[in-house]
């Protein structure tokens, strides 16, 4: 830091820490082969069972912004940015 305020001083340069080892994804951030999407449905039926049974449990910002919405789910298969059907 010293060595940076005797060389840089004057124009303020601002610097970044990443302080978690988190992964820089840029565009899809998981696994589209038929495996992962297999095993992706499966996890969003439990979860999606699990939220139904709950609902009345869930804490209530949750489930406030999900009854607005007529607690509707997004089954997997979701539309990418790209327009592309995925899962």
């Amino acid at each position: 830091m010293r060595h940076l305020r005797e060389v840089d001083g004057t124009k303020h340069t601002v610097l970044m820490i990443q302080v978690e080892n988190e992964v820089g994804l840029l565009e899809e951030s998981r696994d589209y082969s038929p495996a992962a999407n297999q095993a992706f449905a499966d996890l969003y039926r439990e979860l999606m069972d699990c939220l139904q049974q709950h609902k009345d449990s869930l804490v209530s910002e949750f489930r406030d912004v999900w009854a607005a919405n007529g607690f509707k789910h997004r089954a997997p298969g979701r539309k990418s940015s790209a327009g592309q059907t995925r899962g």
